[in-house]
């Protein structure tokens, strides 16, 4: 059996929390303190592939770290504490509402927060970092009818700039085949 890999996901690391979407955040120095924690108790980062792939070749203590919905704030509070520990990470981020904001929250939440831009994510993957694809619009999948599955099979029609990451390029930037399993 192989063993398992322990994968953190974050949604938002910033000095502001809006009360109705507390449980999401966390601060800054909270993320610098858990990423100190996970340097000094010996873990080291590893990619994706490495829950999907064989498990060969992996640390003592692997660990994942990934980043949903791609809030700027995010991009910009954790990577020099990421640096600092030579640890990696995989953004994902709604590619259809890249630099605006997180209009699915308004109805959820009441609010809308800052998304990262195609710039940011560029500058993400230049710095060593995965940026991936978290849906064009981030829907409820569980929420997504049959026919809209089926839609979801033929190729995109909107022109997304995926293609300029090279952790994008295998991914398909709308629903998922398997989310139709859901509904």
């Amino acid at each position: 059996m192989p063993r398992a890999i322990p994968i953190l996901m974050y949604h938002q690391v910033s000095p502001e929390s809006i009360p109705s979407f507390r449980k999401y955040v966390v601060t800054p120095r909270a993320f610098a303190a858990q990423m100190r924690w996970l340097a000094l108790a010996g873990y080291r980062t590893v990619g994706l592939d490495a829950a999907v792939g064989p498990r060969k070749h992996l640390p003592r203590r692997p660990v994942i770290i990934t980043f949903d919905d791609g809030y700027r704030d995010c991009a910009r509070y954790v990577t020099p504490v990421l640096q600092r520990w030579r640890f990696s990470a995989v953004f994902f981020v709604v590619a259809g509402l890249m630099g605006r904001t997180s209009r699915w929250l308004l109805s959820e939440r009441g609010i809308e927060l800052p998304l990262m831009d195609w710039s940011m994510a560029r500058s993400l993957e230049a710095d060593g970092f995965a940026c991936a694809s978290h849906t064009l619009t981030h829907p409820r999948l569980a929420q997504v009818t049959r026919a809209a599955c089926q839609r979801c099979r033929q190729p995109p029609t909107t022109h997304c700039r995926c293609g300029e990451f090279p952790s994008m390029r295998k991914i398909r930037l709308s629903i998922s085949p398997a989310a139709c399993e859901l509904v």
